[in-house]
């Protein structure tokens, strides 16, 4: 895990305490952890659950973190709705004002996904992905 670069990701997203923040991919967390410290919800999706026990010990006991379970997307050509409905209700959220996607994406889901979003009528604010 490359601090620097987790760190370049972090500002580079520009994050603040009225963001809503997806994460694609947690993995072990340290993304997840570095979004947490500024931004004012986070929702993070994992596929491989045995990656959540690491990452939820790796971004400590916060409360403005969300995990979800599966797949972002529910096919190729479609968002996965649980995923959009997490990150709805963090948008609703007293204080939240913007949507960003933060996330160090899979190579295979990084086209359909970003795609999907640019394509989507969800208004955010800023992309920040690394393949």
């Amino acid at each position: 895990i490359d601090l620097n670069l987790i760190d370049l990701i972090g500002r580079t997203a520009e994050l603040s305490k009225e963001d809503a923040v997806l994460g694609v991919g947690t993995g072990t967390g340290s993304l997840t952890a570095r979004m947490a410290k500024e931004a004012g919800m986070v929702v993070t999706i994992e596929i491989d659950l045995t990656f959540q026990p690491v990452a939820q010990e790796v971004v400590g006991p916060r409360g403005n973190v969300r995990y979800a379970r599966g797949d972002c997307l529910a096919k190729k050509g479609e968002l996965n709705p649980k995923t959009l409905e997490a990150w709805d209700e963090a948008a609703r959220l007293p204080g939240i004002k913007k949507r960003k996607l933060v996330a160090n994406l899979p190579y295979v889901i990084a086209t359909p996904l970003i795609s999907n979003l640019l394509c989507s009528v969800i208004p955010i604010e800023r992309m920040v992905v690394m393949v």
